[in-house]
């Protein structure tokens, strides 16, 4: 009674299951296989390919970016603080803020001082900056004090403090203290709710 009802047909014996179908059980499955172009997840971007100019497209590209943590480093170093300023201007979203913290501690170099200061310095006079900090997990907090303490010792190791001499000292007076590493350096710690003291 249901097969009669439902305009089913039962088999015969010279139907073959095996034999090929005219018109496909799913079109749209179907169509989807005979697309050859990239899927957005198979597009990977590489470091000369990146050249964002907002926020969001910083975010895609950034997921997308082939390689590992040096590769993220040299990008942000190459960035520069002012270029991630204007990127952020609004917030560093999505959770970015630390993973730039955690590549910056594992990656620091010898030499990349001066560039990795400015990074954090246009880092910190993004929008809401102070919350994103604050939203910092125990990893990326611990990675951050690891920066900035290996930073401080090396900028002290490198810039002793200031000579008795006069030229020394009139160049001191001139300088703000937070255009000086040290003072930058101690200035920007603070902006990241670290303590200048222990390890």
């Amino acid at each position: 009674d249901i097969v009669l009802a439902s305009n089913l047909k039962p088999l015969d014996k010279k139907d073959k299951a095996d034999a090929p179908r005219k018109q496909p059980w799913n079109s749209v499955a179907a169509a989807c296989k005979e697309k050859t172009g990239p899927t957005p997840e198979m597009v990977q971007t590489t470091l000369t390919d990146f050249q964002p100019k907002t926020a969001s497209e910083f975010v895609r590209d950034w997921r997308r970016l082939q390689g590992g943590s040096q590769e993220k480093y040299s990008l942000l170093l190459r960035l520069g603080g002012d270029v991630l300023q204007g990127l952020f201007s609004a917030e560093v979203g999505f959770g970015l803020l630390g993973d730039f913290l955690v590549i910056l501690s594992q990656c620091l170099q010898p030499g990349d001082e001066a560039a990795m200061i400015g990074v954090l310095e246009g880092l910190s006079k993004t929008g809401r900056f102070g919350l994103n900090v604050t939203l910092l997990s125990q990893t990326e907090q611990e990675a951050c004090k690891s920066l900035f303490h290996r930073l401080r010792d090396t900028v002290e190791g490198h810039c002793p403090p200031y000579q008795k001499s006069s030229v020394n000292t009139e160049a001191s007076e001139t300088l703000h203290p937070v255009t000086r590493p040290a003072g930058k350096l101690k200035y920007l710690m603070a902006m990241y709710g670290i303590c200048g003291t222990g390890s």
